[in-house]
C-alpha cells in the first residue's frame, strides 16, 4: 500500500496528469483514479461529471467495514471519501453493469449529452476499449518523481497502519486513524506537537 500512498501525496505523479489541467472537456475517471490518486488528481480538473458505476463498486466494497478496515477497504474507503468530497450525491444509474463494462456504457450514455467527454484511467486495457468505442481518454502511465505532501502521506499512511515516528532510537510520537479524514496525533512530549512532526518528516522525505 505504501506506492498508493506516495502517490496520492504526490511524490510520485504521472506526465499525462498535465493533460488533466490543460484540457477543456468534461473529465471523468475510472474506480483506480479514486483508489490510487485521489483527490490531488480530481482537484486538477476544470470540469467533471462522476460516475454511478464507479460509486458502486467504492460503495460495494467500503460498506461494513470495522473500525479497523483491511487493506483492501482502507484504499476503497479513501476513493470514496474524494468521490464524495468532489462531486458530493452520486448521479443516477445508467446500467446494470459493473466494472469495465459498466464504466463504458455509462460513459457512451454521457457522450449523448456532453459534447466533450473524456475517460481518465490508469487501465491500459480500458483505454484501448474506450477508443474502440469512440471515447476520447487519457491514460496515466508515466511515473514521475515530484514534490509531495507530507501531511496527506501520513493521513493515507495511517488508514492502513498505525505509525510511531522516531528520532534518532527515540519514539516521539504516534499517528493513529480515527476515521478517514481525521488523524490522532500522540507526542510523547510536548515540543514533538503536530507541525513539527511534519517539518521533521519533511526533511526525512527530501533526503
Amino acid at each position: 500500500y505504501f506506492n498508493t500512498c506516495i502517490k496520492r501525496a504526490g511524490y510520485i505523479q504521472y506526465e499525462e496528469e498535465k493533460e488533466i489541467a490543460q484540457t477543456q472537456d468534461t473529465l471523468t475517471f475510472d474506480t483506480n483514479v479514486y483508489i490510487e490518486l485521489g483527490e490531488r488528481v480530481l482537484r486538477k480538473a476544470r470540469k467533471t461529471h462522476p460516475l454511478r458505476s464507479v460509486y458502486d463498486e467504492l460503495d460495494r466494497v467500503s460498506l461494513g467495514y470495522n473500525k479497523r478496515p483491511t487493506p483492501n477497504e482502507a484504499k476503497f474507503l479513501l476513493g470514496m471519501a474524494d468521490y464524495t468530497l468532489i462531486h458530493g450525491a452520486p448521479p443516477p444509474s445508467y446500467t446494470k453493469r459493473s466494472g469495465d463494462v459498466g464504466i463504458i456504457e455509462e460513459a457512451m450514455e454521457l457522450k449523448k449529452h456532453l459534447e466533450a467527454l473524456t475517460l481518465v484511467t490508469l487501465d491500459q486495457a480500458l483505454a484501448q476499449r474506450a477508443k474502440a468505442r469512440g471515447i476520447r481518454t487519457i491514460h496515466l502511465h508515466t511515473l514521475r518523481k515530484a514534490q509531495g505532501d507530507v501531511g496527506e502521506l501520513l493521513r493515507t499512511l495511517a488508514q492502513y497502519t498505525d505509525i510511531q515516528i522516531y528520532i534518532g532510537s527515540e519514539q516521539v510520537a504516534s499517528v493513529k486513524r480515527e476515521d478517514t479524514n481525521t488523524l490522532r496525533v500522540a507526542a510523547l512530549e510536548p515540543q514533538h506537537n503536530y507541525a513539527r512532526l511534519v517539518q521533521i518528516l519533511q526533511k526525512f522525505i527530501r533526503q
